[in-house]
C-alpha cells in the first residue's frame, strides 16, 4: 500500500536529514503530493469545459445535521480563455480564508507551462512560495516531462520528477522518481503501467522501488461496455504474494451518457461492504453537483460530501461572464470522420474552424442561425489532437477531439 504521511501544522516545515524526502516537506497539511493532487484536479475541472468554464467550486461536509462549508476553489483565465489561476480558501470562523494559490502560466495552445503554488502566511498577510510544477509536451500536446521543486530556505529544490511515455494517445507508462538529498541524484520512487484493449485501458499496475528492485503495490481493473463506457472498477493491493481485493467501484450512466453514479464497496471479512455512493447532476451537459453518501456503523447511507459547481463563460477580451454556446462532436476519438453539432440563435451567424495541434487552419466555414452538424472526414490527416473553434459575435468555444487510426 502506498506509504502513510504524518502530517504537521505550520506553514511551512523542512526536516533537513541525511534521507529527507518528498514525504517530509510539509506545508499547512499538505504534502507536495497533496499539492499536485489539487493541481491536477484543478486543470481536470478547467479543461473539462473550456470556454463554459468553472468560476467556482463549492466544497461542504455534513455535520450535526446540516451542510458546513469547507472549501471554496475560485478559478479565473486568462486573455485567451485558458485556465491561469486558482484561488483555494478555508471556512474558518463563518467567512472564507486565503489557504493556497496557484499561478499558471501556459503555452500558446493552453498547455500549461508552469504552475507556481503560494501559501497564505496568516501572520503576515502575504502569499509565500512553496511548489513549482514545470512540464514540457510533444507535438501532440501529451506531457512528456515534469519537474517538481520545492522553495526550501528561498532557494528552489528538486523533490520529484515525472516521465511520461506514450504510444500515440495512449499513456503507457509513468515513471517517478524522487530527489536524493543524500546521494544528490535521481532516485526511483513508483510506476504505473497501463494495459489497453484498443483504447480501454483495462489495467494500471502501480510498482514501488525497494532495495533495487520493482515491487508490486497496487492493480487496477477496468471493464466497459461496447462503447467503451467504463462500468466496473476493482482496485487490490499487494501482501507480497498475491492481490487481494479492497475495493470495487459501479458506475451508471443516464441516456445522455452522463456518469450519474459510483458505487463504492470495501473488502472486509471475506465479504464486500458498501462504503460510498456518489451521486452525480447535470444542467445543459455540465455536472453542477456531486453528492457523497456513506455507509454508517449502523449500517446505514448518510449524508458525507457534497460539491456545488457554478460555471460562466469568459469573453477574451473583456474578462466578463457571457452565455454558453452549445458545441460537441460524435464520436470522440474517431477514425476517420466525426460529426461536430453545434445551435446558432436566431438573427446570428457564426464561423466553424478546425484547427491541428500547431495553430494550423484545416477547415474555416461560416453558418447561419439554426442547428448544424458538420461532418468532418480526416481520413488525409494523421492520428493525434485537433481543436475546433465556434465564434459567435464576440463570443467563442473550443474543444478537443481525437483522431485515432
Amino acid at each position: 500500500m502506498k506509504k502513510q504521511v504524518i502530517l504537521i501544522s505550520i506553514l511551512l516545515i523542512v526536516v533537513v536529514a541525511q534521507a529527507m524526502n518528498l514525504k517530509e516537506v510539509i506545508f499547512q497539511d499538505y504534502t507536495i503530493e497533496d499539492l499536485m493532487q489539487i493541481n491536477e484536479k484543478a486543470r481536470e475541472v478547467a479543461r473539462d469545459s473550456r470556454d463554459q468554464v468553472v468560476m467556482e467550486v463549492l466544497y461542504q461536509n455534513w455535520e450535526n445535521e446540516g451542510w458546513v462549508n469547507d472549501q471554496l476553489h475560485t478559478y479565473n483565465y486568462n486573455d485567451e480563455g485558458f485556465y491561469s489561476e486558482l484561488l483555494a480558501q478555508i471556512w474558518q470562523n463563518e467567512s472564507w480564508v486565503n489557504q493556497m494559490h496557484y499561478s499558471i502560466t501556459n503555452n500558446e495552445y493552453g498547455w500549461p507551462l508552469e504552475t507556481l503554488v503560494q501559501m497564505w502566511d496568516a501572520v503576515n498577510q502575504v502569499w509565500m512560495d512553496a511548489a513549482i510544477f514545470i512540464t514540457s509536451y510533444n507535438a501532440q500536446g501529451q506531457p512528456t516531462y515534469s519537474l517538481i521543486q520545492a522553495n526550501i530556505a528561498g532557494v528552489w529544490t528538486n523533490m520529484m520528477q515525472m516521465t511520461f511515455t506514450w504510444s500515440g494517445t495512449l499513456l503507457m507508462e509513468l515513471l517517478t522518481e524522487e530527489w536524493d538529498f543524500e546521494q544528490n541524484n535521481w532516485v526511483n520512487d513508483n510506476k504505473d503501467i497501463n494495459t489497453y484493449n484498443g483504447e480501454d485501458r483495462i489495467e494500471e499496475l502501480d510498482l514501488i522501488w525497494e532495495e533495487g528492485n520493482w515491487l508490486n503495490d497496487e492493480k487496477r481493473t477496468y471493464t466497459y461496455d461496447g462503447n467503451h463506457h467504463l462500468l466496473e472498477q476493482l482496485e487490490q493491493g499487494w501482501n507480497s504474494q498475491m492481490w487481494l481485493d479492497y475495493r470495487h467501484s459501479a458506475y451508471t450512466y443516464d441516456a445522455e451518457w452522463h456518469e450519474i453514479q459510483e458505487f463504492e464497496r470495501e473488502w472486509d471479512n471475506d465479504q464486500w461492504v458498501n462504503f460510498e455512493d456518489t451521486y452525480y447532476t447535470y444542467e445543459n451537459d455540465l455536472m453542477i453537483e456531486k453528492l457523497i453518501y456513506q455507509w454508517n456503523e449502523t449500517r446505514e447511507w448518510e449524508n458525507y460530501h457534497r460539491d456545488t459547481t457554478t460555471y460562466g463563460e469568459v469573453n477574451e477580451s473583456e474578462n466578463v461572464i457571457l452565455p454558453q454556446i452549445s458545441l460537441k462532436n460524435f464520436p470522440n476519438p474517431f477514425n476517420p470522420s466525426t460529426t461536430i453539432e453545434f445551435d446558432i440563435k436566431n438573427g446570428e451567424t457564426g464561423s466553424l474552424s478546425i484547427f491541428n495541434i500547431k495553430g494550423q487552419v484545416l477547415v474555416s466555414k461560416d453558418f447561419e442561425s439554426g442547428k448544424h452538424n458538420y461532418q468532418w472526414n480526416a481520413t488525409s490527416y494523421g492520428s493525434g489532437i485537433y481543436f475546433y473553434k465556434l465564434q459567435i459575435g464576440n463570443v467563442s468555444k473550443v474543444q478537443k477531439m481525437i483522431m485515432m487510426k
